[in-house]
């Protein structure tokens, strides 16, 4: 054989072996759609998820890092939905820092009084018992709302990208009328729509009458051994 003819074969061996190679990354690499129901989407979804008030929940998006109240949140409320509401009046400070480390993994972070205006009000910091301790009853935030849910997600070789709509509703609120306004995200952006009602009536704003014109965001999380952590969440309009 020519020295020529070995030269192409071993380009062309070369060739071969590095588009086998991007064959064998894209395969691995793509994202690959998974049902938004299943358990795992779900349970992580709702782990950086602790509350659905307006308060607590616009910390997700409007605080990057997390705010520190938002992390200790994450870590009682794995602890409430483990151990049910009336075993949840006190929660050892191990506990709570024990679930944010699985959530969120290493984070820093300082104990102090939270409130969620979920399950449960919210919990006070005892730190000469190293213990969290339930505050008791109190309302949550009358004037806002945040509506979201899950609309796809996807998985690639060590993460799962959850992806969301959402959209955020005022309430200027009194006795006798609820003028509520709709916008595409928390920083207002785009106003989706106004509403005059009166005050003695029920009504839900419904997330798919405005899904086209809703904010979508992109939870990521990655593969830490067994399991999987919250990475970030951005916008992407």
């Amino acid at each position: 054989m020519s020295k020529n003819k070995k030269i192409i074969l071993i380009i062309i061996s070369f060739l071969i072996g590095i588009s086998c190679c991007l064959l064998v990354s894209y395969f691995f690499l793509k994202p690959k759609e998974i049902d938004i129901n299943s358990d795992l989407v779900r349970d992580l979804y709702s782990s950086v998820n602790p509350s659905s008030d307006a308060t607590i929940a616009s910390l997700l998006y409007t605080t990057n890092p997390l705010s520190n109240e938002y992390i200790i949140d994450i870590g009682l409320m794995a602890y409430i939905k483990e151990h049910g509401k009336e075993n949840s009046e006190v929660i050892p400070r191990e506990e709570v820092e024990k679930n944010i480390e699985r959530i969120l993994g290493q984070v820093p972070y300082v104990h102090e009084k939270v409130y969620l205006f979920e399950e449960m009000c919210g919990f006070t910091y005892n730190n000469d018992k190293k213990q969290y301790e339930d505050i008791g009853g109190c309302g949550g935030n009358w004037y806002e709302r945040i509506h979201r849910k899950i609309v796809s997600a996807k998985k690639t070789n060590n993460q799962i990208i959850i992806t969301e709509k959402m959209i955020y509703e005022t309430d200027d609120w009194n006795d006798t009328t609820s003028k509520r306004t709709i916008y595409s995200d928390l920083n207002k952006t785009k106003q989706l729509d106004y509403k005059e009602l009166s005050s003695h009536i029920s009504y839900s704003i419904e997330l798919e009458d405005y899904i086209d014109d809703a904010s979508t965001y992109e939870y990521v999380f990655e593969k830490k051994g067994d399991h999987y952590i919250f990475k970030q969440i951005t916008q992407i309009n």
